[in-house]
């Protein structure tokens, strides 16, 4: 697929401005947005990803440049950067399986994962301590590597990472920005190597300029935040995800 037809781009917009939406909302979730909704469009996963890899760092570059001296790179490095680089190579192996598989493959594998995250996200009942042991870092960054790598959906073992620590909310930000945003150039490096380079640059490059539009979404998730009560939003969220999954992993069977 060398470009987007309009139908194709205006889905990519209201797939990135509902992402950033429900992501400040309830802090993740964008890829389980944006992934299913593109796929329904017709696009396929490569260019997927790489649009979805230019708007995070698009996004990431100027929040993180705001707290440049506050992020916590030995943190974010060590062991769950590495772990979860590590986690991309399997990680794209199952990218390269699924973007030679059928549609309907593709989009059942992607529900499905939506679903398991969604039951990781609410199932787990973890207890914020002040430190866990190592392993479970590696754990999380490895998994997260290969989630992201295949489906681009590598936020959910990281957020769970996050919230076993008992942090103050601005350094759970950061690490988690952090995280995604150092990953994302050799996301798009390898995509490039994958795919068709030409077509994987032009839609990182049409995802760095759906900026402002994330940016809107952005602040529209924080002011439903500040007039909606938190609980009634998280499930509306919630229930939107699972709509998402559902839809994506039963639509091919019907």
């Amino acid at each position: 697929m060398a470009s987007l037809d309009t139908t194709q781009l205006i889905l990519a917009v209201l797939a990135i401005l509902i992402a950033a939406v429900v992501q400040a909302s309830i802090g993740f979730g964008a890829g389980m947005i944006i992934l299913p909704m593109l796929l329904w469009a017709g696009m396929e996963m490569g260019p997927i990803l790489a649009l979805m890899s230019g708007a995070v760092i698009a996004q990431l570059t100027v929040k993180l440049w705001h707290y440049r001296k506050e992020i916590p790179w030995r943190l974010v490095l060590w062991p769950v950067g590495i772990a979860r680089l590590i986690g991309y190579v399997p990680g794209f192996a199952l990218l390269w399986v699924l973007a030679n598989s059928s549609t309907d493959i593709v989009k059942q594998a992607v529900g499905a994962m939506i679903l398991v995250a969604l039951g990781l996200q609410l199932g787990l009942r973890i207890k914020p301590r002040e430190q866990l042991a190592q392993g479970w870092g590696w754990l999380a960054g490895f998994t997260g590597g290969v989630t992201a790598g295949a489906v681009g959906m590598g936020g959910p073992p990281l957020v769970l990472w996050v919230v076993a620590h008992d942090w103050p909310a601005k350094q759970a930000r950061l690490f988690l920005w952090a995280s995604f945003w150092f990953v994302m150039p050799i996301q798009i490096v390898v995509l490039v190597m994958m795919f068709e380079p030409a077509t994987q640059l032009k839609m990182a490059g049409i995802g760095a300029l759906t900026l402002p539009i994330a940016m809107l979404g952005t602040a529209a998730g924080l002011w439903l935040g500040h007039r909606i009560p938190k609980r009634q939003l998280r499930w509306a969220m919630i229930a939107l995800l699972l709509v998402l999954g559902v839809t994506s992993l039963v639509e091919p069977m019907l």
